[in-house]
């Protein structure tokens, strides 16, 4: 059975319901002709995204890392030993820490090929000898970016607002319309 890396991305998307990448993504992680692997840093980074950029409630984005725990997925340890390497990667290629992480785990393993949204990271592993593949198609790209546009914050200010505004709202809902007002529907600081 071949073996591929898998990045955070990929999983995020097969775990949001509605989002256009969600069924290629889901189809392609369960494609049993293949035995995936990721870092133990992949849950954190899967919990994070769905809660901190998705909006998913924080009990229902743990519930949904912690499955990976009993998914056909094969979750490896990072090791000091390649550490040294992959942060050198991040200073030099521009990578996150997980990104890098996954293709020292390829190399390391002889893990021939690695499935990512992130084309920096996928130009990154075609350098490293690592076959890089994506599940997401030009159209589905399209609809995803549709998609994000509606139903995300912007990227940058109004998206840290967005959950600033959502933590509050959890705590103290007559704030939290205080806040809205203030930053002018979560467009700039108050």
């Amino acid at each position: 059975m071949p073996k591929k890396g898998l990045d955070a991305n990929i999983i995020v998307y097969s775990l949001l319901d509605g989002h256009p990448a969600s069924e290629a993504c889901d189809g392609y992680i369960k494609d049993s002709r293949h035995k995936f692997y990721t870092t133990s840093l992949t849950p954190f980074e899967v919990y994070f995204a769905l809660h901190r950029v998705y909006g998913v409630p924080r009990p229902s984005a743990a519930s949904k890392a912690l499955s990976l725990l009993d998914a056909p997925l094969t979750i490896v340890d990072v090791r000091s030993s390649h550490l040294h390497a992959a942060i050198t990667r991040c200073e030099t290629k521009g990578l996150e820490a997980n990104d890098s992480l996954l293709i020292e785990m390829c190399l390391s393993l002889e893990i021939p090929s690695l499935a990512s949204d992130d084309r920096r990271l996928l130009k990154a592993c075609e350098e490293q000898g690592i076959h890089p593949e994506c599940p997401i198609g030009e159209d589905q790209r399209q609809r995803m970016q549709v998609w994000e546009k509606t139903k995300l914050a912007q990227a940058g200010a109004p998206r840290l607002l967005t959950r600033v505004y959502s933590w509050i709202g959890e705590r103290n809902p007559q704030l939290a319309e205080s806040f809205l007002e203030a930053s002018g529907n979560l467009r700039h600081i108050p």
